[in-house]
C-alpha cells in the first residue's frame, strides 16, 4: 500500500483555489470519496493527516480550500475575518463547498 498526495488546483469565479486529494495507488478499482473541508483557519496538516489516515482505509480522500490558494489565517482574529464574507453569504459558502 502506497498513499499518494496530489495538490489539485481548481478555479471558481476567477478565484484559485488548492486542495489535497490522498488515495492509495495500489488500489485500481474506483474508490470511495470523502470530502474534508477545514475550520476556520484554513487547510492545516490536521486535514492532511485525517486524509491519509481515510486514505490507509481505501477511501479517495479531498481536503478542500474555501479560502484560496495559500489563504490561512493565523489566529481567532484573522480566523474570523476569512470566515465572515462567507456566513454572510451562504450561497457563496454553499458554492465553494460543492465545487
Amino acid at each position: 500500500m502506497t498513499i499518494q498526495t496530489e495538490v489539485i488546483e481548481y478555479s471558481q469565479d476567477g478565484a484559485v483555489f488548492e486542495g489535497r486529494l490522498a488515495a492509495d495507488d495500489s488500489i485500481s478499482e474506483p474508490q470511495p470519496g470523502v470530502v474534508i473541508c477545514h475550520a476556520w483557519g484554513g487547510l492545516s496538516d490536521y486535514e492532511l493527516t485525517a486524509a491519509h489516515k481515510l486514505a490507509e482505509l481505501g477511501y479517495a480522500a479531498f481536503c478542500l480550500d474555501v479560502y484560496g490558494k495559500g489563504i490561512r489565517g493565523s489566529g481567532p482574529e484573522e480566523n474570523a475575518k476569512l470566515m465572515q464574507p462567507l456566513l454572510e453569504d451562504r450561497a457563496l459558502l454553499q458554492s465553494r463547498l460543492l465545487r
